[in-house]
């Protein structure tokens, strides 16, 4: 099939020596090819998956489903404070007069500590 004109370009064919063959060419090359579902990757890292009972039940992506640790849940209350308060002072800044009691983000450091027992007493169950 050399010079063989493929959907307007001229396909060149040549046959490579054994020599510059790499060794691991075919490595791989018998197993099935599975699509990585990312979508689910994505939705379970969004979500940080809590509870075991996930629709992610693969075993090579486990660290998916680990909860949050404290860092990561002060990091992102600090993220939704920071917003919150920027919404607040954009709203006040427009003269909108918006009550975020029943609706806002409320940082609460006891619940985590709750959080972290209820985890640890369910892992123990298991």
């Amino acid at each position: 099939m050399d010079n063989y004109l493929l959907m307007g370009h001229i396909m060149t064919c040549k046959v490579i020596p054994k020599d510059d063959v790499h060794p691991e060419l075919w490595v791989g090359a018998n197993r099935k090819w599975r699509v990585v579902p990312t979508y689910r990757l994505a939705q379970a890292q969004h979500n940080k998956v809590r509870s075991p009972t996930s629709r992610l039940t693969d075993d090579r992506l486990i660290w998916l489903l680990q909860p949050r640790n404290e860092t990561q849940r002060r990091t992102a209350e600090k993220r939704l404070m920071k917003r919150q308060e920027a919404r607040k002072r954009k709203l006040a800044e427009a003269g909108v007069v918006y009550n975020f009691d029943k609706v806002g983000y409320v940082s609460s450091p006891t619940s985590y500590a709750m959080a972290d027992q209820h985890s640890t007493l369910h892992t123990e169950k298991t």
